[in-house]
C-alpha cells in the first residue's frame, strides 16, 4: 500500500465532499431530500460516462473490463445508495448537526466490523478513532443525545457506510476507479430514484431551475470526483484507517460554511476540528 498516496487522495475527497454540504445546503431549499440525492447522483452519472470511456473503451478488449466493474460498482452501490437514503429519512426527524454526528459513527463501526472478519486493529489506530470521535461530537452533536426514530435511521446510515468501505476492500475496482464508480453513482442514482418517486418527493420544474448550479456542483465535486477518489484512496489505506481519513470531510464541511454561508464556529467546535485533526495525525504515525 502506498500509504501517502492514499493520505492526500482521502484528503482531498474530504475537501470535495465538505464543499458538498454547501451546495447541498442551499440545494436542499428548493428541492427535497431525496430529490437531491436523486439529482445528485444522475448528474455524477453522466460528468463520468465520457472519462470512464476515456479511461478504457467499453468495447472490444475493455469489454470484461466493463461487465466485472459494473458487478463491484453496483454491489458497492447499493449498501451507498442506502446509506444516503437513510441519512435523508433521519434528517426529517433530527437535527442536521446530530445527524453529522451519528453518521461519523462509521469510524467506530468499520472496525468493529473488521473484528468480525478477523482483521486486527491496532492500539493507536483505536486511540484515534476514540479522539476523533470526541472530536465530532464537539463539532455537531449540539442538539444532546436524545434517541428518537430519526436517530436510528441515520445510524443505519452510519452502518451502510462501515459496510461499504469492507465491500470496497473485498471486491477492488479492477484497477479502473473511474468505470467503477460510474456504475455505483449509477446505482446510487437509480436507487434514490425509485424510492423518490414512491415517497412523492420528485421535484417540480422551479425548484430544478432554482437549484441546477448547486445540482452541478454538488453531482460533479462531491460526487463523480470525491467518490472517485474515495475509491482510489481506500485502495493504499487499510479499512480500519480510511473511515478517520474521512472524516475530514465534517472540518471541511464547517470550514467551507464559515466561508461561504458566512455560519459561525464556536470554541466547542473548533476543539471539535482540532481533536479530529489529531486523531488523524495519530492515525497516519
Amino acid at each position: 500500500m502506498n500509504k501517502k498516496k492514499g493520505f492526500v487522495v482521502l484528503t482531498i475527497a474530504a475537501v470535495c465532499w465538505g464543499l458538498g454540504y454547501v451546495f447541498q445546503s442551499i440545494g436542499l431549499r428548493y428541492l427535497s431530500p431525496l430529490a437531491m440525492v436523486c439529482t445528485r447522483y444522475v448528474v455524477a452519472t453522466i460528468a463520468l460516462i465520457p472519462v470512464a470511456i476515456k479511461s478504457i473503451s467499453p468495447f472490444g478488449k475493455g469489454k470484461d473490463i466493463w461487465k466485472k466493474c459494473a458487478i463491484t460498482g453496483t454491489i458497492n452501490g447499493i449498501p451507498m445508495g442506502l446509506a444516503m437514503i437513510f441519512q435523508q429519512m433521519g434528517l426529517k426527524d433530527t437535527g442536521a448537526g446530530k445527524a453529522a454526528f451519528l453518521t461519523s459513527l462509521y469510524i467506530v463501526f468499520t472496525p468493529l466490523i473488521g473484528l468480525f472478519l478477523k482483521k486486527k486493529v491496532q492500539k493507536k489506530v483505536w486511540l484515534a478513532i476514540i479522539i476523533a470521535l470526541i472530536g465530532s461530537y464537539l463539532l455537531c452533536a449540539t442538539e444532546g443525545l436524545s434517541f428518537g426514530k430519526g436517530d436510528l435511521f441515520v445510524l443505519l446510515c452510519a452502518v451502510m457506510f462501515a459496510i461499504q468501505i469492507h465491500v470496497l476492500e473485498k471486491t477492488g475496482d479492477n484497477g479502473y476507479p473511474i468505470v467503477h464508480s460510474l456504475f455505483t453513482e449509477l446505482t446510487i442514482a437509480l436507487v434514490s430514484f425509485v424510492l423518490m418517486v414512491i415517497g412523492h418527493q420528485s421535484p417540480d420544474r422551479n425548484g430544478i431551475i432554482a437549484s441546477w448550479l448547486m445540482i452541478l456542483l454538488a453531482g460533479v465535486v462531491a460526487g463523480a470526483i470525491a467518490d472517485t477518489l474515495s475509491v482510489i484512496g481506500q485502495r493504499e489505506t487499510d479499512a480500519s484507517i480510511s473511515p478517520i481519513m474521512m472524516s475530514l470531510e465534517s472540518v471541511f464541511g464547517v470550514l467551507f460554511g464559515i466561508l461561504l454561508l458566512h455560519e459561525s464556529l464556536t470554541v466547542r467546535e473548533i476543539i471539535g476540528c482540532l481533536m479530529i485533526l489529531i486523531g488523524v495525525i495519530i492515525a497516519q504515525i
